[in-house]
């Protein structure tokens, strides 16, 4: 944490009914099963296990106090709080508060992790970064997050996860951002939301807690910009809205000379302001042409920032994918296995797909599209799933693997359009089999699903380097 604070100013903050003798804290934890000496343990009721029944694990291993939602039979302090989750945000704000650094939030329905590691890799070339890890962007895991920031720090980057309404003005009000981004709205989660429309409005609160200095930072090409700009016309009054395109000249900054091969992507970023032109060469061990948006929100982010245009390119070019975010791997049976199994939408699918189509045209292999289940999609899962399967026989994928509940609505709506090879598979291990098959053999195997489908098993049996599936190449 940013300073030692005392079990009195936590109570202060959260509203706590506090007993017992106060106490220097020098963390805070939800698993007792990492505690330390002189945490306080929140327990927090989840879906699985409800943190109250571990409160004596948490004081055994060093807790100096307890927050619970009801008292305890306990020997430590406690602080009594209505709820436990609200709480660890008010907690982490006050961390948030105490930070006098740069803070920087992204949200979206896809490739937010991304542009969070590409903006990562470019502040780090100027300073210390505290940045969310793994998938610590929802209400707990982004209070964990900003609690993790301290005096060593000069930046934090935040990454911001919704699932249902309101979930990313929640988030902002702990984070209290002074540069924000959203990356695009898709279908993710659309069983939460409803539709395109109330996921738009709820990604876009997180430009709504800007301060009067703080800065937007806009994706033109998507189909809600014009809500963005809405929400943003404080920052542009004051000259602080910064804009991206992969299309129109008329942004801020936008991406020309593009060339793509195996090994990854090359561009120009163009910068366009009234204080500012110039252009970036730009290398990026990264495939997929959905990733130029990420890199160009990542440099507006940074040009915001105030960094230098090496900076941007020194950073971009050392940033590599994160496992099962479309990187590419050398796998048995000579097979290039593309591995963007760690989740799952319709925009992320046909993004894929679009890689797997050039890279087997590039190598002249055989594509393969192996996929699972894309989760939370509510009363239009059929159709997304329609939509994916069209739009792979569209793209002339030469092989359709589908695996889960929604096999056959993808492959039948890939039969009508294409006349290449389709498979249902009831389980892995006989996806497994035809994939080390002859008849794949040295082919390009894309293999995609949502988390739930747990398709990363695919591509742990299928990959040649158990311990490292994911580095051989970089694709996402």
């Amino acid at each position: 944490m940013m300073s030692v604070i005392d079990l009195q100013a936590i109570a202060k903050v959260t509203n706590s009914q506090f007993s017992g003798k106060n106490s220097q804290v020098k963390n805070i934890s939800i698993d007792s099963r990492k505690v330390q000496l002189g945490d306080v343990f929140i327990a927090i009721k989840g879906n699985r296990n409800d943190g109250h029944c571990f409160v004596d694990v948490a004081i055994q291993r060093g807790a100096v106090a307890v927050m619970v939602e009801k008292e305890q039979a306990v020997n430590v302090p406690q602080l009594i709080v209505k709820n436990t989750r609200q709480a660890l945000g008010d907690i982490a704000k006050l961390n948030r508060e105490a930070f006098n650094g740069k803070v920087v939030a992204i949200t979206g329905s896809s490739g937010k992790t991304t542009c969070k590691n590409m903006l990562k890799a470019i502040l780090s070339t100027v300073g210390h970064v505290c940045a969310t890890e793994g998938n610590f962007n929802n209400e707990i895991g982004l209070p964990l997050t900003v609690q993790r920031i301290t005096d060593s720090h000069d930046f934090a980057v935040l990454e911001m996860g919704a699932a249902k309404l309101g979930d990313i003005a929640s988030l902002t009000d702990v984070a209290q951002p002074l540069i924000s981004a959203v990356t695009n709205i898709g279908a993710a989660h659309i069983a939460g939301f409803g539709c395109l429309e109330n996921t738009a409005s709820t990604k876009s609160a997180i430009y709504n807690a800007l301060p009067h200095d703080g800065w937007a930072i806009v994706n033109l090409d998507d189909n809600f910009s014009h809500l963005f700009l809405e929400r943003v016309k404080a920052q542009k009054k004051n000259d602080r809205l910064l804009t991206c395109s992969l299309h129109s000249s008329e942004a801020n900054i936008f991406a020309t000379d593009i060339q793509q091969n195996d090994s990854g992507l090359q561009f120009t970023i163009n910068i366009n302001t009234r204080s500012e032109k110039n252009l970036i060469p730009i290398e990026l061990h990264f495939l997929g042409l959905h990733n130029i948006y990420n890199a160009l929100l990542a440099a507006a982010m940074a040009k915001s920032l105030g960094l230098h245009d090496d900076n941007i390119a020194v950073g971009l070019s050392a940033v590599f994918p994160e496992r099962g975010r479309l990187s590419s791997i050398q796998a048995a049976n000579n097979l290039t296995v593309i591995d963007d199994s760690y989740n799952a939408n319709p925009a992320s699918v046909k993004a894929a797909i679009d890689v797997l189509a050039t890279l087997s045209k590039q190598l002249q292999k055989p594509s393969i599209l192996v996929v699972g289940d894309m989760a939370e999609l509510g009363d239009e899962a059929i159709e997304h799933h329609h939509h994916v399967g069209r739009y792979a026989a569209e793209q002339g994928i030469n092989s359709l693997y589908a695996i889960g509940v929604y096999a056959n609505d993808v492959l039948s709506a890939y039969g009508q359009y294409n006349s290449g090879q389709l498979k249902e598979f009831k389980s892995k291990p006989v996806l497994i089999e035809c994939l080390l098959s002859s008849e794949c053999a040295g082919g390009v195997v894309l293999i995609k699903g949502s988390r739930s489908a747990a398709m990363d098993q695919v591509v742990d049996l299928l990959s040649i380097n158990k311990n490292d599936s994911s580095r051989e190449k970089s694709a996402c």
